[in-house]
């Protein structure tokens, strides 16, 4: 009598092998209507602020309603994140943790207390929201050198935008209380990497506090981060 062939069992959460079988144009489509409906979001929010006629307050609100059925069906911060995280494998060159693991051996830091933003400054809609985020993240820290603050931002944030480059962006964070100690990008990479630690220090940030166009041209993005 042969033996009765067992069924392998799927697992409940799916490989990355599985996860990156989705296209990549699907995945960067994802991202980029999340940020569309975040931007517009931020915008008629504002536009409330200011509303007069409780008929202008009516038709935001159900603006609002709208882009927040739109956002659920592309499935939500859920899927974001999920497209976010599968634009990071290693099979498309960016698994920030073994970045983030292999530095922090190099600048003996395995016991530092750090922040970690990947992905996330790009993903906050608003430029002086981006800035104060990053305040936050000093303030956060112990004000001690093995403070790290772990960056992961889509390249073109700083190789395609007309506000910010990434000697800028360096300067920037560097003038907020943060000393570089590792950078990482290829030239025509999807994501660029930066390892900073806290320091005792600030510098004056006045040149961030409005947008100065640095690269002009019709394709560049308005990604930049200001200071308040």
């Amino acid at each position: 009598m042969g033996r009765t062939k067992r069924t392998r069992k799927a697992p409940l959460v799916p490989t990355e092998k599985k996860l990156s079988s989705a296209s990549h144009k699907v995945t960067q489509s994802t991202i980029s209507t999340f940020h569309t409906l975040l931007k517009r979001r931020k915008g008629i929010e504002r536009q409330l602020k200011s509303s007069a006629s409780s008929e202008q307050h009516q038709a935001l609100e159900k603006e609002l309603k709208n882009i927040d059925r739109q956002a659920d069906e592309i499935g939500g911060l859920e899927a974001y994140q999920q497209a976010s995280t599968l634009g990071q494998s290693s099979q498309r060159g960016g698994d920030s943790s073994h970045v983030l693991i292999k530095w922090l051996k190099g600048v003996r830091a395995s016991t530092a207390w750090g922040v970690p933003l990947r992905l996330v400054l790009n993903f906050v809609p608003d430029p002086k929201e981006r800035g104060r985020m990053l305040r936050l993240c000093r303030a956060h820290l112990l004000p001690q050198p093995s403070s790290m603050l772990f960056i992961v931002l889509p390249f073109p944030c700083v190789s395609n935008s007309r506000y910010t480059t990434a000697e800028s962006f360096k300067q920037l964070v560097t003038a907020l209380g943060f000393k570089l100690e590792r950078e990482q990008w290829r030239p025509h990479g999807k994501v660029a990497y930066w390892l900073f630690r806290w320091c005792s220090t600030t510098d004056d940030v006045s040149q961030f506090k409005k947008k100065r166009i640095l690269n002009d041209g019709p394709t560049r993005n308005n990604f930049t981060i200001l200071v308040e």
